[in-house]
This record gives C-alpha cells, structure tokens and sequence, in this order.
C-alpha cells in the first residue's frame, strides 16, 4: 500500500465504520417499533392510538436512518446533518440514565454517539456533494 492511498483507505474504513453504527440503530429503531405494534394486538395498551403512533414513529424513524445509512455509504455530505441531529437526541437519552440501573447502557450510548459525531465530521469520510 502507498503512502498516497492511505487517506483513501482511512476514510472508507471511518465510512464504513459510521454505516454499521447507524445500521444497527435503524435496525434497533425498526425492532422497536415491530414490537410495539405487536403488543397493540396481543396485549392491552392503555392508549392504543398512543401505542400505535409510536410504533409507526419508531418503524418511520428507522427507515430514516437506513436512508442515512445508504447516503454514508456513498459518502453524501447530505447525511451529516441527520445522522449528528440523531446522535444529539440519543446523548439526551444517555445523560437521562445517569443515576439509575441502566447507566451503563447509557455509557455505551453515549461512547458510539460521540463516536459517530466525531466520524461524520471528520474530513474526507463524507466528501461527495449529493
């Protein structure tokens, strides 16, 4: 390997990097809300519209980030904006675990946030105009 495709192979590893990370939270997002709309028929909700509204928010949310996910794999700069809003509303959910039993879920959310901030912005991973 030469020195001049180095950065080149760099910033494909970061792209594919910040596509798993994504991925996996579209595929969290979408499980979610399967589940959710599972419960609404087997189990009694106390608010059906909420639950199915939710459901349907959490199935829509995830197709968002599969959308990210094809726009970081072709190295898009239009899919920084969605993908650093996502990470700042999960480092909320993080900071909120401070304190209880779930903190060191909330550490680990909050560790692949701030990694997924730094690999979005970082230069050369998202490059192409959309």
């Amino acid at each position: 390997m030469s020195e001049s495709t180095s950065p080149d192979v760099r910033s494909r590893a970061l792209r594919l990097f910040l596509a798993v990370v994504i991925l996996v939270e579209a595929a969290v997002c979408v499980g979610y809300g399967v589940f959710l709309g599972i419960e609404v028929v087997v189990a009694p909700a106390a608010d059906r519209v909420a639950a199915v509204v939710l459901a349907g928010s959490a199935v829509v949310l995830g197709g968002a980030l599969l959308l990210a996910v094809r726009a970081v794999r072709r190295g898009r700069r239009s899919a920084r904006a969605p993908i650093v809003v996502w990470q700042l509303m999960q480092l909320s959910v993080a900071y909120l675990t401070v304190g209880t039993r779930w903190l060191a879920f909330g550490i680990a959310l909050a560790a692949l946030s701030v990694a997924a901030v730094v690999t979005a912005l970082w230069p050369a991973v998202l490059d192409q105009d959309a």
